[in-house]
């Protein structure tokens, strides 16, 4: 006997609504028994039921199959089913008219004269099982509780509108919302560091507004490699701004490593794909509408007396599962832990949800905002003529970031599914220091500063069709348009002179706008033999306009193919795929990162227009690759997963010094360094991605680890940097390790990360201030592969962070937070950068 598992989500609701789509069109075979409050009784309506089963559902639909509205409720409850299809008679004609009832009474009267019962296993599975296994009002066993096949979860990244993580042909990792929150993981590189492997992002220190990645499967190119970030299918404009994040509003989180995701996201998916999906559900029956969290507490500094932290937040969520409200606000600051850092953040979005007949329509937006201090290090105060907080006044910086838009689902008929995705996302940056350039240490008073900002507007129709059956053959066709436009305004503030690079000086405030168009059709095929077999291809082309003198077209494809077997409760999964994706030079993404303003002899000092000529003559950066994979599930509680990773970039993108003769602020001209813009040549990233995952009793653990080999493989004829062929790439550690552990009883939860990375290649910013500021200091000793003199080898840096909470009632719960418990500030991703200590956090969160 086979069983089917049910995949459902929020997002993947479009499944269940071509069931419903198709019992519409079916002609009905009895009359429809109807499901409504007074057609239940009284005892009935009372039943108690865990997690998922007590999700409150409104439902109002007429003649469909017992099946069919066994997929309806499994949509709106945000649940998958597992069933035995042979068990349900399948003749059986009902009705459904229920408001604000669980999903647990739900089915189980739909489920009535049948041999099946819901049973809930984890926190989205439900089985279907025979009554003369527990029933839904008795507690399932311990060892049943949290089983779950990850293979099974529905998502939405790689695909158009939804498919089982099992048919994925390359590594796809999703971060569940609940686990975010378990972990209290309010930045990105919280979220990602301990639960992916193969993705490493530095730490972040309050004082900075813009994230850092020092690898994703290596290096995609220098100081701004990244994987290209979503927000609900809208692309971030710049997405190292987007740094901040609230675990409460967060469904999960999808991950795509590698440049496998471009064929469907395009230009600047060269090395991954992240996917931040909102709620979108409702206030569940009995469950309050309100959430406060309020946490205060101390951060242990080296470099000041001690830092007083706060963070507060406030969420709100409404309606049903077919209409939905979501809002919420967090404020938080951070004082002085070093002179002058301080940094006062802000975060409010909301999302809406409206479920019909025939179309999904959501919508979201997001505001947030950070003011912050110099980022000027204090272990720098003895080597450079300013004072650290004397500059502070003049250095601040502040960002601002939104995204707003809208996805539209239409379903045609039982066949076509039609998504309109349309947003917009943007930024604004002040005084932001930038990063990716080798000698970024001041020599003068002057504290210029810079502007830079962008906005995105994304337009993206996408139509799918679905032919066969998943019992044989299913193939899925892909057919898609996507239309982005951005405009990007760099402004600087200072004067500069070229000796030897013969510039013109610029004016004192010079503000540059640039447009860029893309245009991008595809088309991919994704075909499933007995739900075991699966292949896929398909293809990207852009056309790209503004990053260059003439258009560019861009052709980037896929291949995949995966196969799963299953024995005695046992899967095991092969898997392998290739991809190509590419980054265009003027990106918004390197031009704000590199356009601050902070250092003297960085890019805004050869002038912006300088700047974007230098850009648009040089060839964008791509990467591709293959990847091969394993997945082992061993019953319900063990995991192992292995991939293989070997990928080749070109064109990386490097700010090459020279020394040049430069004046700055009106003064005389000076020896210093003017940078470049160079084509490297090609690197090769190869290496391994390990995780294991299993639960025992009401602990559950998740550990992984990577192996990466990022190397210069050639460089380019004009290249006048300091890599050379079989140099390690920079700032890309070697090895990554994780380890989370989680606990959860009625009462307690607890949650541990640790975290590290270990053995890295990168400057001794030290050492370089040191030689700037010697007696006959002359700019060739740190430029070109004189630069090379500076390298030196990191040992590693390891992160411990947890948190507690205690549940005194339903509504109320003290929880206390740990981070950096180790309390090292020094390490990473060089020897200048300085973090908080250790942060303790004492508050509570309740609900009204």
């Amino acid at each position: 006997m086979s069983l089917r598992r049910k995949r459902k989500t929020a997002v993947s609701a479009l499944t269940g609504l071509l069931a419903l789509m198709m019992a519409t069109s079916t002609t009905a075979f009895a009359t429809p028994s109807c499901l409504s409050r007074s057609s239940i009784s009284p005892g009935g309506m009372l039943r108690q039921f865990g997690s998922p089963l007590d999700r409150s559902i409104s439902l109002a639909e007429r003649d469909l199959s017992l099946r069919d509205a066994l997929e309806r409720v499994a949509t709106v409850a945000k649940v998958r089913l597992t069933y035995s299809a042979d068990l349900l008679p399948r003749d059986r004609r009902v009705c459904l008219d229920v408001d604000k009832m669980t999903a647990g009474v739900v089915l189980t009267e739909l489920l009535r004269n049948t041999q099946l019962r819901p049973l809930a296993i984890d926190g989205e599975n439900v089985v279907l099982a025979p009554t003369r296994g527990p029933t839904a009002s008795e507690p399932a066993p311990v060892e049943q509780l949290r089983s779950v096949s990850q293979l099974e979860q529905i998502v939405v990244t790689g695909t158009a509108d939804g498919a089982k993580k099992r048919s994925s042909p390359f590594a796809l990792e999703v971060i569940d919302g609940a686990a975010l929150v378990r972990s209290d993981a309010t930045s990105l590189a919280a979220a990602l560091d301990g639960a992916v492997p193969g993705i490493w992002m530095w730490s972040q220190s309050p004082s900075s507004t813009v994230g850092r990645f020092g690898s994703v499967r290596g290096a995609s190119s220098f100081g701004v490699t990244s994987p290209k970030i979503y927000i609900d299918g809208i692309e971030a404009a710049n997405p190292l701004v987007l740094t901040q994040i609230d675990p409460e509003r967060i469904d999960r989180v999808e991950i795509i490593r590698g440049p496998q995701g471009a064929a469907l996201y395009g230009a600047d998916a060269i090395s991954g794909v992240v996917n931040i999906i909102s709620r979108h559900d409702g206030a569940r029956v009995g469950e309050k509408l309100a959430t406060l969290s309020t946490r205060a507490g101390h951060s242990s500094s080296d470099y000041s007396s001690g830092t007083f932290v706060q963070d507060h937040s406030l969420g709100l969520r409404a309606g049903t599962g077919r209409r939905s409200l979501g809002l919420g606000v967090t404020v938080g600051t951070v004082g002085d832990y070093i002179p002058g850092g301080a940094a006062e953040s802000f975060l409010g979005d909301g999302d809406v949800r409206l479920v019909g007949s025939r179309t999904i329509l959501t919508g979201v937006a997001r505001f947030s905002a950070k003011e912050a201090g110099t980022q000027a290090s204090p272990l720098l105060s003895g080597l450079t003529i300013s004072n650290p907080t004397s500059l502070a006044a003049d250095s601040s910086q502040s960002l601002r970031q939104y995204t707003a838009g809208t996805t539209t689902t239409f379903m045609q008929n039982a066949r076509w599914t039609h998504t309109l995705v349309a947003g917009a996302d943007g930024y604004r940056m002040n005084g932001v220091a930038s990063q990716g350039i080798p000698v970024p240490i001041r020599t003068d008073s002057v504290t210029p500063l810079a502007h830079s900002e962008a906005d995105r507007t994304t337009l993206s129709l996408r139509s799918v069709a679905r032919f066969g059956d998943d019992e044989g053959m299913q193939t899925t066709v892909t057919l898609g348009a996507e239309h982005s436009a951005t405009r990007q305004e760099l402004e600087t503030h200072d004067e500069v002179r070229g000796g030897e690079l013969s510039l013109r000086a610029t004016s004192l405030a010079q503000a540059t706008s640039m447009w860029s168009n893309t245009a991008g059709v595809l088309a991919q095929v994704n075909t499933s033999v007995r739900n075991n077999l699966f292949l896929s291809a398909g293809g990207r082309a852009e056309r790209t306009t503004g990053f260059s003198a003439p258009a560019r077209v861009s052709l980037l494809p896929m291949l995949g193919a995966a196969y799963v077997h299953e024995r005695d409760g046992q899967t095991f999964k092969l898997r392998a795929s290739y991809g190509k994706g590419i980054r265009p030079s003027t990106s918004a993404l390197r031009s704000a990162t590199w356009m601050g303003g902070q250092n003297s002899g960085l890019l805004s000092h050869v002038g912006s227009q300088l700047l974007l000529s230098s850009l648009r003559n040089l060839e964008p950066e791509s990467q591709s690759g293959v990847e091969f994979g394993a997945d082992v599930s061993i019953g319900h509680s063990l995991g192992f997963h292995v991939t293989r990773f070997d990928q080749r970039a070109t064109g990386l993108i490097q700010a090459v010094g020279l020394p040049a003769a430069v004046r700055v602020g009106g003064k005389q001209p000076e020896q210093g360094i003017a940078y470049e813009l160079q084509n490297v040549g090609a690197i090769t990233n190869r290496g391994w991605e390990l995780q294991t995952s299993s639960m025992i009793g009401r602990w559950s653990f998740l550990a992984g680890a990577s192996f990466v080999d990022s190397r210069v493989q050639h460089v380019a004829q004009r290249y006048g940097g300091e890599l050379r062929a079989g140099d390690r790439m920079l700032e890309v550690p070697a090895r990554t390790f994780s380890l989370q552990a989680t606990y959860a009883s009625s009462r307690w939860a607890m949650s541990w990360t640790a975290a590290r990375a270990s053995d890295w290649v990168n400057y001794d910013q030290l050492a370089l201030a040191e030689q700037r500021l010697a007696v006959g200091y002359d700019p060739k000793m740190v430029t070109g592969a004189r630069l090379r003199d500076f390298w030196t080898t990191y040992d590693g840096a390891t992160r411990l962070r947890g948190n507690v909470s205690y549940r005194f009632s339903r509504g109320f719960s003290l929880v206390m937070g740990g981070e950096n418990l180790l309390n090292l500030q020094r390490g990473e991703p060089d020897n200048a950068t300085v973090i908080p200590g250790r942060t303790i956090t004492l508050g509570i969160r309740t609900k009204f």
